[in-house]
């Protein structure tokens, strides 16, 4: 029975024209970033894409500094060449030792650097007299991850997991290949690293290196993987108007906030245009440092970002002005100019058509961009409601949080639809269902409602709507016969 009323949901989400099972990547991060991001209010949002950020896998060769107990005798000896000169004779008859003893000391003291083949004192090993710690170099490897754009290493904190990685013949199609990863290969990354000062790279953090790192030897990039990330770009004033400004970049990490691990895993920025965005987006998480994104300081980086976003931003355009037809002379598709506005209303409306009764006329506003809809908005009412869908959770959830819930698809090329409503009872009806989420958790009350609405979710003719029926499934009694027998 149970398999039945899924394939019949699954048939109701083809005959709508859109199978919202699937793609809701982009949609999932908007919610999640919002979240993290509290400040940045939906309706603000004018596009938002999914990009793939190039991530560079480094092999570091690194001198570094170590610090141990000096041997009684060798820190003498050395005292004494600091003192009196590098005199094997002269050091011999003043400390009482053989001279072969204390040349197999010079030849030590040399091995660590502490002099040189004249004889002469280092300045590692004036730093080691005044240390009272022998200090010596040595040359280690590790791997690090770098930021192939700015070529900036990356914290321990803004590690991008392996699974979230992917190889350049694995990244999706949908997607496509921005401008910053298409410009950016593993040898133009060595030849980057070349011609930079290797010193510019070390930073004297443990968060990266090792705070003994004395100097970067050689760096290999033995790998060049990209991340799957969200770009934002926000409208400019209140009004209706488009304005193409320098977008921001987040990327999912780990949260290892005040130095604790925690397996939640954050949307947190990875480019930052300006200083303006970096207040605006305040220290959250392992942002701590926006200053370091900033593409102000990076001008190659901001124009490659820039260059990223017109190119998502013209592919908009010409999806929704385009339409292929099929020519009957030739049997064969062509492309051919349609309404930009029209077919980009159309995209919007295939996903609320598996909630939304088609009949009934919302109110909405466009977002305008060269001839298309860039962003939608639509005021829903409780009549509104039609079916049941798995996402009308995440919808009310959205709306009493934060005033509207965000959709958008990695084809749809930036557009972004925002699910709003001035209905008090749809307001009453999400307040409600949100305190139920709080008592028994968001997985809890979406499984009820599935069990719930899942036979009727293709039900047209019964007497009482949708709206009714969910209000009257909150009432408590009800939740808590659905928890007994779920605990029976």
């Amino acid at each position: 029975m149970i398999d039945k009323q899924k394939e019949a949901i699954r048939a109701q989400g083809k005959k709508s024209g859109h199978d919202m099972s699937s793609g809701y990547f982009l949609t999932t991060a908007l919610r999640e970033i919002t979240e993290t991001f509290p400040q940045i209010a939906p309706e603000n949002i004018a596009v938002a894409a999914c990009v793939y950020y190039p991530i560079a896998d480094l092999n570091l060769t690194i001198k570094e500094r170590l610090f141990e107990v000096f041997d009684s005798i060798e820190h003498d000896i050395l005292q004494f060449i600091d003192d009196i000169g590098a005199d094997v004779s002269l050091i011999a008859r003043t400390t009482g030792l053989s001279e072969t003893y204390v040349e197999k000391i010079f030849r030590l003291l040399m091995g660590y650097g502490h002099i040189n083949k004249d004889g002469m004192i280092t300045e590692l090993a004036k730093n080691s007299l005044a240390e009272g710690k022998k200090i010596t170099c040595t040359e280690v490897a590790q791997k690090v991850q770098m930021d192939a754009l700015r070529l900036r290493l990356l914290r321990i904190e803004e590690l991008i997991r392996d699974e979230e990685l992917f190889e350049r013949a694995h990244t999706s199609s949908k997607v496509g290949l921005i401008p910053c990863v298409e410009g950016i290969t593993r040898e133009e990354v060595r030849r980057r690293l070349a011609a930079a000062d290797l010193q510019d790279l070390i930073r004297y953090d443990h968060h990266i290196l090792n705070a003994n790192a004395e100097q970067i030897i050689d760096v290999e990039c033995v790998d060049m993987r990209y991340a799957k990330c969200v770009l934002l770009a926000f409208r400019q004033d209140e009004a209706d108007a488009f304005a193409t400004s320098t977008p921001i970049i987040f990327g999912k990490r780990s949260d290892m906030r005040r130095g604790k691990y925690r397996a939640n895993k954050l949307w947190l920025p990875i480019f930052v245009p300006d200083a303006e965005d970096a207040k605006y987006l305040g220290n959250v998480g392992a942002a701590s440092d926006l200053v370091a994104l900033m593409g102000e300081e990076h001008l190659t980086a901001r124009k490659k970002v820039d260059a990223l976003y017109k190119k998502i931003l013209d592919e908009h355009v010409k999806t929704c002005t385009e339409e292929w037809v099929l020519d009957e002379s030739t049997g064969k598709t062509k492309p051919q100019k349609c309404d930009g506005r029209k077919k980009s209303c159309e995209r919007f409306k295939k996903p609320l058509a598996s909630i939304l009764d088609p009949e009934i006329a919302l109110q909405t506003n466009f977002l305008e961009y060269e001839n298309t809809y860039i962003g939608m908005s639509i005021d829903i009412t409780a009549e509104s409601l039609a079916r049941y869908h798995k996402h009308l959770p995440n919808w009310l959830q959205d709306i009493a949080k934060r005033g509207s819930s965000l959709l958008s698809f990695d084809t749809w090329y930036g557009a972004v639809l925002h699910v709003t409503t001035s209905d008090k009872r749809m307001q009453e009806l999400s307040e409600l269902f949100c305190c139920s989420v709080e008592e028994r958790g968001f997985r809890f009350m979406a499984d009820y409602w599935r069990q719930e609405f899942m036979s009727t979710a293709t039900d047209e003719t019964s007497e009482q709507s949708l709206y009714v029926r969910m209000m009257d499934s909150l009432l408590p009694e009800r939740v808590q016969q659905y928890a007994a027998e779920r605990n029976g």
